[in-house]
């Protein structure tokens, strides 16, 4: 799971951030975690996402290997992200895209 967004992550996976030069005043980065099952990741990258952007309208670009990836991710990150006691969170302003999409818009 790859995630690119604005400003600096922090996350209990293993992870690499690499700085990608930008032309506006915000550095944004490349950060790619790793980890033999997926669920620690989707932990770990909610974690991550609770944290809103600076910007308000910049989204979250993650990259997925699968469209059934993409569906469940987005299931789990609306039950953790903002969710209480009912699990009643949502998920929003996050493009999930297919690698392709994804190295053409990080480069």
């Amino acid at each position: 799971m790859v995630e690119w967004g604005v400003g600096e992550r922090s996350s209990s996976i293993p992870s690499f951030h690499c700085p990608i030069p930008s032309s506006g005043s915000a550095t944004l980065g490349l950060h790619i975690h790793h980890a033999p099952h997926l669920l620690p990741l989707t932990e770990s990258l909610a974690e991550v996402l609770a944290t809103p952007l600076a910007d308000p309208f910049a989204a979250e670009l993650i990259g997925v290997p699968t469209a059934g990836v993409r569906d469940w991710l987005e299931q789990q990150f609306a039950l953790r992200l903002g969710a209480r006691d009912h699990h009643d969170g949502i998920s929003a302003n996050i493009q999930m895209v297919f690698p392709g999409r994804f190295t053409a818009a990080a480069f």
